[in-house]
């Protein structure tokens, strides 16, 4: 079911499990227990050692890998925590890949993306710079980047074992809007009001729905 987009982020507002969410991490915000700085500040944090935890998909990983290197064998992969204890996880992100309309190269293009998302030759050579951790969606290619991607900077842990485990926990139905440009755009504005202290992460969902509304309405869709 796909509810109505202008209504979406005002039942979320209403929502006691989104309250619930906000006041968590207002809390951590408050107690300083986590950094909302810019991303170059946060890099330098990592590097100074001062980053305990960070929340992330598959692709982290690798990230944290290049980025840290000295940093080898103290870091771990952990499923996401949840209110109950019982297993949870989200989407967060992923990867596309699209040819131009005006590309004097379709075929030769679509042939190298197809080789790419669907080769366990691909995969080997994509995780060879050490830089990626990704987690292809076909399952055999998984085990493929599994097998391919060097554990040494988690201790010899396999993280797409813990990676695999949190799959079936993402809970699935979730629609993108049409609009999630204005939605991107009022959660920026308001988090920048959260991060100088001005603004509640409670009070976030409110400015937010109004400018999704405005942003919709601007496209000619009927989101009253």
């Amino acid at each position: 079911m796909v509810r109505h987009p202008g209504r979406l982020l005002e039942d979320h507002a209403r929502l006691p499990e989104s309250q619930k969410v906000a006041g968590y991490w207002q809390g951590l915000i408050t107690e300083d227990l986590v950094t909302n700085v810019p991303a170059e500040e946060v890099q330098q944090r990592k590097a100074a050692g001062q980053v305990w935890t960070q929340l992330g998909g598959a692709w982290a990983a690798g990230g944290l890998k290049a980025g840290l290197p000295d940093q080898a064998g103290k870091w771990a992969s952990a499923p996401l925590p949840s209110w109950d204890a019982a297993p949870a996880s989200a989407m967060v992100g992923g990867s596309s890949f699209g040819v131009s309309k005006t590309s004097k190269k379709k075929e030769a293009a679509l042939k190298f993306i197809t080789w790419m998302t669907t080769t366990p030759e691909a995969i080997q050579a994509r995780l060879a710079s050490g830089a990626s951790s990704t987690l292809p969606a076909v399952p055999e290619l998984a085990d493929v980047a599994a097998k391919n991607f060097d554990t040494a900077f988690f201790g010899g842990q396999d993280i797409y074992a813990v990676a695999k485990d949190a799959l079936p926990t993402i809970k699935t139905g979730w629609t993108w809007g049409p609009g999630m440009r204005g939605v991107f755009d009022g959660l920026g504005e308001q988090i920048k009001l959260v991060n100088t202290g001005k603004q509640q992460l409670s009070a976030v969902y409110g400015p937010v729905q109004a400018k999704t509304i405005e942003d919709l309405k601007g496209r000619g869709i009927n989101a009253s």
